[in-house]
């Protein structure tokens, strides 16, 4: 597993030509505002990929990819099986007769059949939306209630259609019920399936507040990302972990070198040695913060000579 706070690797595989135009909203959303900061990011064409070590990833995407050879389908099996994720995504240039022949198949979640929606694309009138499928999907965190991700506001104007593949799971639907999303596993990991384009053309999903935080689910959940956490509450332990190096610098710029119990609130700044810094936020208890319990006068008189008592032995 890698930790969130460490930059996931991912290789985004394409045709080679007009790449730009097919990776375009895929770049902007694993890059929001330029900021390539999220993950450790490599494109080649899908004639170089044989000739890379696809160990180094933990995610693969596959965009529109015309066809895959048998080395490369041998690899990639191999590489998720070994716990690698692999996302496919279909649009116009996918030979559905590869995708459907060994050695590919083997990894294909679903049977490719034909394209659907060629009407509604060139006349531009309203396609089909979405709906979710599996609400319990990792792949969908945080993205199932509809008053956030209006899946079936989408506008799909084309898409290839599927039949589910013996072990595969359908995550997301199209309103007339055919599979838009679907994942297997194969061996210790994962290869999941888009059934419409990501650049644009045959829907309107990459211009929604769903398409970014969904393609970052898709590589966290496919990279088996685990969450680290950084908001921590009084009294916790803070400490630099994995007996590495380094200091932690807390409010007051306050310095601590070994694990310790967080007395107070405030940002604290954990720097290891041949590691980026981590900054934690740690806070008061919300359930005390929130103690409505009735103090009588007598009582809240104490408290504050205590704490007058306690601040003139400091200054002392």
């Amino acid at each position: 597993a890698v930790n969130s706070a460490e930059k996931v690797p991912l290789l985004i595989v394409t045709n080679g030509e007009d790449s730009e135009k097919d990776t375009f909203y895929l770049m902007k959303a694993i890059s929001p505002m330029g900021n390539r900061d999220l993950f450790s990011l490599k494109t080649a064409s899908i004639a170089k990929t044989a000739g890379e070590n696809l160990g180094k990833y933990k995610v693969i995407f596959l965009i529109d990819i015309k066809s895959i050879n048998g080395e490369l389908a041998g690899k990639l099996k191999a590489f998720v099986e070994t716990g690698g994720g692999v996302a496919i995504f279909l649009g116009e240039k996918a030979d559905l007769k590869n995708y459907n022949s060994k050695p590919v198949s083997e990894i294909m979640p679903a049977t490719l059949l034909n394209p659907e929606g060629e009407e509604a694309l060139l006349t531009g009138r309203y396609g089909t939306g979405m709906a979710v499928t599996l609400l319990d999907s990792d792949i969908l965190a945080n993205l199932t209630d509809p008053k956030f991700s209006n899946w079936a506001g989408i506008n799909i104007y084309k898409y290839i259609k599927v039949k589910e593949g013996f072990g595969s799971t359908i995550i997301l639907s199209y309103e007339n019920d055919d599979p838009a999303c679907l994942e297997k596993r194969v061996g210790m990991g994962r290869v999941l399936l888009f059934t419409t384009s990501i650049d644009g053309y045959w829907n309107n999903f990459v211009l929604t507040p769903i398409f970014l935080p969904f393609i970052h689910q898709v590589i966290y959940s496919l990279g088996n990302v685990v969450e680290k956490p950084n908001k921590f509450t009084v009294g916790d332990f803070l400490s630099v972990e994995n007996g590495k190096s380094g200091k932690i610098i807390g409010p007051g710029n306050e310095e601590y070198h070994a694990g310790f119990e967080a007395e107070m609130p405030g940002i604290y700044k954990i720097t290891r040695k041949d590691s980026d810094e981590e900054i934690v936020s740690v806070n008061i208890n919300s359930a005390e913060e929130g103690n409505l319990t009735y103090l009588d006068n007598l009582e809240i008189e104490q408290k504050i000579n205590r704490l007058t008592n306690d601040l003139s032995t400091e200054s002392a």
